[in-house]
């Protein structure tokens, strides 16, 4: 457990909502990112939906990119039938 930690961020907005100095201890530090964010709502307006589930997804590998020590990145989605 001492090597899980919290940085408040939001997966919809440009850079994730993460200020910098968090921004450079994910990438000085992170071995493993597991990205699951997304909503799930059928009537979110299509802007916000693809901003959270593209461009988020977009800018968490971008992310993951220029993460030093990166060993995985997981990425959880859903599907419907």
């Amino acid at each position: 457990m001492s090597k899980i930690g919290v940085i408040e961020g939001d997966v919809g907005q440009l850079g994730l909502g993460i200020g910098e100095k968090d921004r450079q201890t994910l990438i000085d530090e992170v071995e493993v990112i597991f990205h699951g964010a997304a909503t799930l709502r059928f009537n979110e307006p299509l802007r916000e939906a693809v901003y959270i589930n593209v461009r988020g997804t977009r800018e968490m590998m971008l992310l993951a990119r220029v993460c030093t020590k990166l060993k995985a990145m997981v990425h959880i989605s859903t599907a419907y039938r």
